[in-house]
């Protein structure tokens, strides 16, 4: 076995043990990514991917991309190899990535011709299917990391970069249903129901914080400052109730409920103390159709 793929299976029984250690946190949970600008690159190209404008970095044997990174994290570099007129069939490139000078990774992709992705101002040339590439960043330092590609004349890949994003969500052990929140164009979240026959239960690993991003539902009818609270339960004992005031959210839509106005983002917050708990969020008022509800927790303690 040689060193390659010794990494590839450390980081495969990494990513699996996280996610052992953290299968009491829900049944199932999200990760989300974060895009990176380099601190330098090249040039900057228009992508459009599964019907969204994307930002990719140009790279080629004579450039680097260069950005920098704290841990404890993850990494990804995607890329997607340029096809000049011409070029067809299965392709190979190698990417390396050196970390404060050093190599750190190194990886041989091979793809061919995407279906789902083009250049938006040059028609003429064609995208690979996206490769990636994914490291940890196991410690609290600041790195540098510099992306590189092998001295293959004329080839050029376009990358993007990301790392794990600062927070992650957590899905309810328990919820009435869920529901897709449009913030952009390129921006959905996903909130779960809760009214006031139907709470929401989730269950989570200490100590941490979990944020809950909350929206009360607005109907035609109701106009103006609303209030409403969350009653709260850790492992079945009362624990607090909160108090906020909303309006009607003037930019976000619900993709599943076009009829429901979906009210400002309020966050609150929970410290959870070590061990595993449940917690249970309540509507108490019945005169509100109902809210919608996100749960995140830190990214770090995934690691």
């Amino acid at each position: 076995m040689n060193e390659k793929q010794s990494y590839l299976i450390w980081l495969v029984v990494m990513v699996f043990i996280c996610i052992l250690l953290n299968l009491e946190v829900t049944e199932s949970q999200t990760l989300e990514w974060k895009s990176v600008t380099p601190e330098n690159f090249k040039e900057r190209v228009l992508i459009e991917a599964y019907g969204t404008e994307l930002i990719y970095y140009g790279l080629d044997a004579s450039s680097t991309l260069t950005f920098k990174v704290k841990g404890p994290t993850q990494i990804r570099v995607l890329s997607r190899l340029r096809f000049p007129p011409g070029l067809s069939g299965e392709q190979s490139y190698e990417v390396t990535v050196l970390e404060d000078g050093v190599i750190k990774e190194k990886i041989d992709h091979r793809t061919t011709k995407s279906k789902k992705a083009s250049y938006l101002e040059m028609a003429d040339l064609r995208l690979g299917e996206a490769m990636h590439m994914d490291f940890v960043v196991e410690d609290t330092i600041r790195h540098t990391y510099e992306v590189r590609l092998s001295s293959h004349l004329g080839q050029r890949v376009e990358i993007r970069l990301f790392k794990l994003r600062d927070e992650t969500e957590i899905i309810p052990l328990e919820h009435a249903g869920y529901v897709t929140a449009i913030l952009s164009e390129s921006r959905e979240r996903m909130y779960y129901f809760i009214n006031s026959e139907h709470p929401v239960r989730v269950r989570i690993k200490g100590p941490t914080r979990l944020k809950i991003q909350t929206r009360l539902d607005y109907g035609p009818a109701m106009v103006g400052k609303q209030i409403y609270s969350l009653t709260v339960s850790e492992d079945a004992k009362s624990l607090k109730t909160f108090h906020m005031e909303s309006v009607r959210s003037s930019t976000v839509t619900y993709k599943e409920r076009p009829e429901v106005i979906p009210g400002a983002l309020n966050t609150i917050q929970i410290e959870v103390p070590a061990g595993t708990h449940v917690y249970e969020f309540q509507l108490p008022h019945a005169q509100f159709t109902g809210a919608a509800l996100r749960f995140l927790m830190p990214t770090k303690n995934l690691w």
